[in-house]
């Protein structure tokens, strides 16, 4: 493996997360109540990818736990009865 090879690994990576025009578009489409629950702090599902889901999904609810979600179990849980439901 040369330089060439990990400036064009990083190239690469950097285009992939780009966002593209219309990339969110098929999330419009979704009209069923979604909830999205996420950590405020976690590291595998990045925050900010749960509030594209909210900001486009029509009907979507985003609850944030103060730490990262990791044991799902717990998270959905605590979630309370009248929200849970809605779902």
């Amino acid at each position: 493996m040369n330089e060439k090879v990990g400036e064009r690994q990083i190239e690469a990576i950097v285009k992939w997360g780009v966002q593209r025009w219309g990339s969110y578009d098929y999330l419009k489409t979704i009209k069923q109540p979604t909830l999205v629950v996420n950590g405020s702090k976690d590291l595998i599902i990045y925050t900010v990818n749960s509030f594209i889901l909210q900001q486009n999904i029509a009907n979507a609810q985003l609850i944030l736990y103060p730490t990262p979600v990791t044991d799902r179990r717990t998270s959905i849980l605590s979630c309370s009865c009248s929200t849970s439901r809605c779902f």
